[in-house]
């Protein structure tokens, strides 16, 4: 199965899905959004899979966020509320999946790309990938469960700093910080 937004594949018992916006870093929209969510529900419907691997498509990114162009466009609390509603019954699905999931991240994960991360079982990283919760630079907090779920994972003290300066770190701080299981050269993830 497969849909413009993300692509499905299969090889063997794993699902393969693929968040496919490369050019506006395979950002989340409502439509994107969507698309994983029904692609996700596809694959662990599937008796035949018994593992799910998401990633983003191209170089740059595995999830870079929000589409902040598409929030811009709306500036309505109702559009809020739908998005934020989808992002929480989807990243919850996530990880609350029998099957295990793996996150396969080669580049950018932020805002909605970290969260969707920390809903996964396990993380392999590019040595170039990046991850942060930016939100606070846009007068914003992390609003798909990565307070929540942060906290849960590493140190509270490191968990709100990443929080409220809104920095990016590096793969090998977070495989140090517990937020990755492994680091491997970008061809490798």
């Amino acid at each position: 199965m497969s849909d413009d937004l993300v692509l499905s594949e299969t090889h063997g018992a794993v699902a393969l899905l693929t968040i496919n916006r490369p050019a506006a870093l395979n950002a989340l929209d409502g439509a994107t959004l969507a698309a994983f969510e029904r692609a996700f529900e596809a694959a662990e419907a599937d008796p035949a899979l018994r593992v799910i691997v998401i990633t983003g498509a191209g170089e740059r990114a595995f999830v870079a966020g929000g589409d902040i162009r598409d929030l811009d466009s709306r500036q309505g609390l109702a559009h809020y509320l739908e998005l934020g509603e989808a992002l929480h019954r989807v990243f919850n699905r996530v990880e609350r999946c029998d099957k295990p999931t793996i996150a396969a991240v080669n580049g950018f994960a932020l805002g909605g790309g970290t969260e969707l991360l920390l809903c996964t079982d396990l993380r392999i990283l590019a040595e170039t990938a990046r991850l942060g919760l930016p939100e606070i630079n846009l007068g914003l907090f992390p609003g798909a469960g990565g307070s929540q779920r942060l906290i849960r994972e590493i140190a509270p003290c490191r968990a709100r700093e990443l929080m409220f300066l809104g920095e990016q770190i590096g793969a090998e701080q977070a495989l140090a910080l517990g937020l990755a299981n492994r680091v491997v050269p970008r061809g490798d993830v």
